[in-house]
């Protein structure tokens, strides 16, 4: 498949959350590394990454009762914060950067929040 073109063609930023054992072998063959595929080939600037340290996909996903199957990773090994709060708190201000043309929320998002992802995983950039 042309990597590229599809990615490429994406024109606006986009903000990408996945964990190093994010992979469903049994229903996908794409592994954790795999899933930054879409980061990689985009080209659109302000585009974020955040990779965290021991997340799988089951992570973030709620059952029926609002119990999360991943909650025992939901807690990052260093302790707080979590990576619900993480991608809650990198959302909102990517939200507000981009859509609220926010530019406290576009510094914050650039210069504070990678600092708060520090020990819990990698964030990148384009």
């Amino acid at each position: 498949a042309d990597q590229d073109g599809a990615f490429g063609a994406i024109k606006i930023p986009v903000f990408h959350f996945t964990g190093t054992q994010d992979e469903l072998p049994a229903l996908t063959s794409v592994t954790p590394e795999q899933r930054r595929v879409p980061f990689d080939h985009s080209t659109a600037a302000g585009t974020l990454l955040v990779i965290f340290d021991g997340a799988n996909h089951m992570t973030f996903a709620p059952t029926k009762t609002g119990q999360v199957i991943g909650a025992r990773l939901r807690q990052s090994a260093a302790g707080d914060p979590t990576f619900h709060d993480l991608v809650r708190e990198g959302s909102l201000a990517f939200w507000n950067a981009h859509l609220r043309n926010d530019a406290g929320a576009k510094k914050w998002l650039l210069e504070d929040y990678p600092k708060l992802v520090a020990g819990h995983g990698t964030f990148e950039k384009k």
